[in-house]
């Protein structure tokens, strides 16, 4: 087992989200191969809003930690023969 030092290091939320971007492109295009309907839905999500007593508002659609939130989840909705999945 190696030391900390030979361990690679974690990658930074800018490669993270390059990634997912590159993922997202790869799969858009598989789709559109594969003759399915995708659009977008939700990406990128402000901060969530918090009370004056520091607790955070519940949107009723995102988690308190979602990965919305750092750029790191987007939603797509699938169509099926024009029919929303």
């Amino acid at each position: 087992m190696g030391s900390p030092a030979d361990q690679p290091a974690s990658p930074s939320l800018r490669e993270r989200q390059s990634l997912l971007t590159k993922c997202l492109g790869a799969l858009l295009q598989y789709a559109g191969e594969q003759n399915l309907e995708l659009t977008l839905g939700e990406g990128f999500v402000q901060t969530p809003r918090k009370t004056r007593d520091g607790k955070l508002v519940a949107d009723g659609v995102h988690q308190v930690n979602s990965l919305h939130y750092v750029r790191l989840a987007h939603d797509l909705c699938l169509f099926i023969d024009g029919v929303y999945i």
